[in-house]
């Protein structure tokens, strides 16, 4: 947390984080615990130093040898660092074992080529290397991983089955929804989802979130197109479970190609069938659940969808449980790449 973020901003993440940053470490439970420590400069000025000094937000964090010794933090058994913005960490904490998970493709996602220098040093010091989806594989494959494995991501599976009473916002038990739930930014496809609501007014679209790239809907003057802001974790499974279908609406930002987007497995997991934009690694894991768009007539894919309703497989969505992840990321950064059978070997011949 860079020490100019306003703790008062309208965004609730920000303002939870400046307020973790602005204290001392919180266990958030017991034997888990939370702190975003004070950078001195932005992380993506911390990358250009990485390529010229060597030195990285984590050297210049404020506190945090210190804080990581007195919270017992100093010499974990393993560290897995999931964004560049950490690089040098493992040279501050001294841990057994290293681990580099990749979840994006951070080159495209911050619009920085400078972070590929980042993340090549990070490979060249981990112990074993992680993706979470085919095409950060391939990255990390270029940038030096000889045998990245992938482990998608994955969602709290019961917590999201667990039947739940409608929300408020759902006061017409007859109407038709469709759902997105999560980040609202550049990589979101606002128009699409406008040209859809605009084709089928009879369908009622909710969109849950926050981000900049709510601005257009905020705005629309579709009575059936409704942005209703961020809402609690714990009450998102009651907005799933209550609509028709889950939406996945990607434009085209080359960000989006190397996503692994928990949302996909938490529709799944309140029963919903999906309707999304068609990458390549959506399409590589086949999903039985999952129709794509044809960006030529989007609302026929809308009216398929509903009408086929392809339920998930309850059994087959259990497997992707965070606990069952969080074991194999385990496993895998313990004892190596290839210490975990249950993990992808990528294909990297491409």
């Amino acid at each position: 947390m860079e020490p100019w973020h306003d703790p008062h901003a309208q965004d609730p993440l920000l303002r939870e984080q400046a307020r973790s940053g602005a204290f001392a470490p919180r266990e958030v439970e017991p034997r888990l615990w939370e702190w975003a420590p004070t950078a001195l400069v932005p992380w993506i000025w911390g990358a250009d130093l990485v390529s010229r000094l060597g030195q990285s937000l984590p050297s210049l964090a404020v506190g945090l040898s210190g804080t990581l010794r007195r919270t017992g933090f100093a010499s974990p058994d393993l560290l897995v660092v999931d964004h560049p913005l950490f690089c040098n960490l493992d040279r501050v904490v001294g841990a057994t074992r290293f681990a580099y998970r990749a979840t994006d493709l951070y080159r495209e996602m911050h619009g920085r080529p400078v972070v590929d220098a980042v993340e090549r040093l990070l490979i060249s010091r981990a112990d074993c290397v992680i993706a979470t989806s085919q095409p950060v594989a391939q990255r990390l494959h270029e940038l030096g991983a000889a045998h990245p494995v992938v482990i998608e991501n994955g969602a709290e599976v019961a917590h999201f089955a667990h039947p739940a009473d409608p929300p408020p916002e759902y006061e017409n038990a007859n109407s038709t929804r469709v759902v997105y739930a999560g980040a609202i930014d550049f990589r979101f496809d606002a128009d699409l989802v406008m040209r859809l609501a605009r084709a089928r007014p009879d369908i009622e679209f909710i969109i849950i979130g926050g981000g900049t790239g709510g601005a257009a809907i905020a705005t629309s003057p579709l009575r059936n197109l409704r942005l209703l802001g961020p809402r609690p974790y714990a009450m998102l499974p009651a907005y799933l479970q209550h609509a028709h279908a889950g939406s996945l609406p990607l434009n085209d930002h080359p960000a989006n190609a190397g996503r692994s987007p928990m949302k996909l497995y938490e529709y799944a997991a309140a029963g919903l069938p999906v309707l999304a934009t068609r990458t390549p690694e959506l399409v590589r894991r086949t999903l039985p659940f999952v129709r794509f768009i044809d960006p030529r007539t989007p609302e026929l894919s809308l009216d398929d969808l509903l009408q086929e309703r392809p339920i998930p497989d309850p059994d087959k969505i259990a497997t992707h449980d965070w606990s069952r992840i969080a074991a194999c990321v385990l496993d895998t950064a313990l004892k190596g790449p290839h210490g975990a059978a249950v993990t992808d070997e990528p294909d990297l011949s491409a």
